[in-house]
């Protein structure tokens, strides 16, 4: 141990995995700079007022005033879990939007705790918890998950409790009782977030080789809360709603979803993406460097493994099933991955420098990707105001947020892009006034921008269209 480690760790209890990296002074001010960070963005994040950033978070608050998967509201496969929780918020606000706005705001600043918590469970060095804390508070995608008014955070809040509520010792000796509760928060996530299921499955395929108790108890538990919840949309919906949601996965996967199956999929992959997040490259780079750490072990306790099984599971799903113009489905893995740094089975040396570089590359990310202005709303909301005061019937051409815009917009022309043919048609036939409205950047002529809040939320570009019928002259 060199001397400054010496100095930092003198007078620190020894935990299970070695001194702590911190004296106590150092622990006490850290916690301190975290809680007034964590303030502070709490309140930044509840002045933002709220506001649909998507045609899904539309789609949310019309479930919470008439629950219907067959009429979008919402989309299959349902979320009934997270519908549940809106409408149990809806009795203390005045409006859905406000009520998915608060519900959000409320799992999204749960994350942090729940994630110094879980450390805290693996491994009780009292520096832990706080590079926890810090890590996950500084997460870049934190914010979006605030602000979206989508189910993604509550989803890996109920992932999270899940893992704290399983026993700290060894998994197969401990109390049957903790596997039913941590196996109803696994259903719970999944109701939330059925999307979750992958990850879900993952960490429980990992915990199966502690024994029998866990294989049985811990899917039992999931079923008690699965069963009821799913057995209710299905009586609300009846057997059309199988045949809706069969649709669904056959567009999302070969259509509109822009999965790597799609018949007209993007130029741009996952890489790309992940490229454009501010310092996405280094923090893909520091979670794959953890996760082999872990998933390489030997002779190690249980809950990193599990860690590293759902990251794993939860990637393979991500990048082979989900649109990668969607920077929110990274969030789970930058948080699980992150958490694996804290917790990487490598030297002091080493672990102290993955954690500064992935510390100071979240913070580069917040800073150098958000927009600074509580009074801003979402950049749809913001385009669908600004073409609010074109003549009626201007024609709006859209692939993003199209039923958003036609509730925003209702006397002019919305058209969905992923129909060229018939928008194509359309406008030949009228002499509207016509509008792009779009997420890529043209990269010529005039055209207004509205950026994203936070990082990872979308910028949307509006832009004036030549007429079609000059284009085929």
């Amino acid at each position: 141990m060199s001397v400054f480690e010496h100095v930092l760790c003198k007078g620190l209890p020894r935990s299970g995995c070695g001194r702590s990296l911190l004296c106590p002074a150092v622990l006490a001010g850290g916690w301190v700079l975290c809680i007034v960070f964590y303030t502070c963005l709490a309140f930044w994040l509840a002045a933002h007022p709220a506001s649909l950033s998507s045609d899904d978070a539309l789609f949310f608050a019309r479930g919470l005033i008439r629950y219907s998967i067959l009429d979008f509201s919402p989309h299959f496969p349902g979320y009934p879990g997270f519908v549940a929780l809106g409408r149990f918020f809806l009795g203390f606000m005045h409006a859905p939007t406000a009520a998915l706005s608060a519900l959000a705001l409320a799992a999204g600043l749960a994350l942090p705790p729940a994630t110094a918590l879980l450390a805290w469970r693996i491994d009780n060095a009292p520096h832990i918890p706080l590079i926890a804390f810090a890590i996950a508070v500084t997460s870049p995608l934190l914010p979006a998950l605030c602000l979206n008014l989508l189910s993604d955070g509550t989803g890996l809040l109920f992932f999270l409790a899940a893992l704290c509520l399983l026993p700290r010792k060894e998994l197969a000796k401990s109390n049957g009782i903790s596997y039913l509760l941590s196996g109803s928060l696994f259903g719970l996530s999944a109701c939330c977030r059925p999307s979750n299921a992958v990850m879900l499955a993952s960490a429980y395929a990992t915990l199966c080789r502690q024994g029998p108790r866990c294989r049985i108890l811990l899917p039992f538990g999931a079923c008690l809360v699965l069963g009821p919840a799913f057995a209710v949309v299905y009586a609300l919906e009846g057997v059309p709603c199988v045949w809706a949601g069969l649709n669904f996965i056959r567009g999302h996967v070969r259509g509109w979803g822009n999965t790597i199956f799609a018949v007209h999929a993007s130029s741009t992959d996952w890489l790309d993406t992940i490229a454009d997040l501010p310092g996405g490259s280094v923090i893909a780079i520091l979670v794959i460097a953890a996760f082999l750490a872990i998933m390489f072990q030997h002779g190690r306790v249980m809950m990193p493994t599990i860690l590293g099984g759902a990251f794993a599971g939860h990637s393979l799903w991500v990048f082979l099933m989900q649109n990668h113009q969607n920077t929110r489905h990274l969030a789970p893995l930058i948080l699980l991955g992150e958490l694996m740094i804290v917790l990487a089975p490598v030297r002091t040396g080493a672990k102290a420098v993955l954690i500064a570089a992935g510390l100071a590359t979240n913070v580069y990310a917040l800073v150098g990707g958000a927009v600074y202005d509580p009074a801003l709303t979402a950049p749809l909301d913001r385009a669908a105001q600004m073409l609010q005061d074109r003549p009626v019937s201007t024609a709006i051409v859209t692939n993003e947020g199209v039923e958003l815009l036609r509730e925003h917009l209702p006397r002019h022309h919305i058209y969905d892009l992923a129909k060229p043919g018939a928008v194509l048609l359309d406008l030949l036939k009228t002499g509207n006034e016509a509008y792009r409205v779009s997420t890529t950047d043209p990269g010529f002529g005039p055209r207004t921008v509205f950026k994203g809040r936070v990082p990872g939320e979308k910028t949307v570009y509006v832009y004036r269209m030549c007429h079609a019928s000059k284009q085929s002259n």
